[in-house]
């Protein structure tokens, strides 16, 4: 039976309501999924057994820019990674399916340290609340790379 872990930090939008989907699909097919998230996937009616939660931390661009706000985004993005890395041990998934960024910036070295405990998959959705720079694009590249595959919906 494989053993499925969603990953999903999104805290708006539609994406916990795709990550449910995705989880319930995955089971009735016979697989055994496990969902590591935001709360939002609460509002999204995601079975309670089958969550986990990543520390509950704001994720987006701050308001107005700190001195501290990078080394605080530091600091969350090592306590999620952290916290995917132990559910990994812990629930030994087949494959780790991410559904949203923790850090653009820094996602690439957590996928290249997990891709040797499981198939990692990526969802590319169009519906990221940022915009995205040339640097993004060199980050998402790193991202994509290091996956096994990356999934996407829409042409854009």
């Amino acid at each position: 039976m494989t053993r499925a872990l969603l990953v999903d930090p999104s805290s708006r939008g539609g994406i916990p309501v795709y990550t449910t989907l995705v989880a319930r699909s995955l089971a009735a097919a016979g697989a055994t999924p496990a969902t590591l998230g935001s709360v939002a996937l609460d509002a999204a009616g995601a079975d309670p057994a089958v969550v986990r939660r990543l520390p509950d931390d704001r994720w987006g661009a701050p308001a107005r820019p700190r001195p501290l706000a990078f080394p605080g985004r530091l600091w969350r993005w090592c306590r999620s990674a952290r916290a995917v890395e132990r559910e990994v041990r812990r629930f030994r998934p087949d494959v780790v399916h991410f559904q949203a960024p923790l850090n653009r910036r820094l996602d690439a070295l957590l996928l290249r340290r997990l891709g040797r405990r499981a198939a990692l998959v990526w969802t590319a959705h169009n519906v990221l609340p940022f915009e995205r720079t040339e640097a993004d694009s060199a980050r998402f590249a790193a991202i994509y790379r290091a996956v096994d595959r990356v999934v996407v919906h829409t042409p854009p």
